[in-house]
């Protein structure tokens, strides 16, 4: 199954952003990828190190593109249930 039709990897994502936004850090690709790396060293599951695995996989592609220190997409333009949308 591809990743962005992986219901698990949206999770995963979430958490690293979520953990992200409660240290007050800036959400980008880079800074995903270095949170899904210090998610992976503490997982005990080979099967969610798997996960991770491909979530970084997928996110990698953005850093590919030179787009690791832009913000990560949909993420500025989705308001969260307490805020309003710009």
């Amino acid at each position: 199954m591809l990743f962005h039709e992986d219901e698990e990897g949206h999770v995963i994502i979430g958490e690293a952003v979520l953990q992200l936004a409660l240290a007050g850090k800036d959400i980008t690709v880079f800074s995903l990828l270095n949170e899904l790396n210090h998610m992976a060293e503490d997982e005990i599951s080979v099967s969610r190190q798997m996960d991770i695995s491909d979530a970084r996989n997928w996110l990698l592609e953005y850093a590919v593109k030179g787009d690791a220190e832009q913000s990560v997409p949909h993420l500025q333009d989705s308001a969260g249930p307490n805020e309003e949308k710009h």
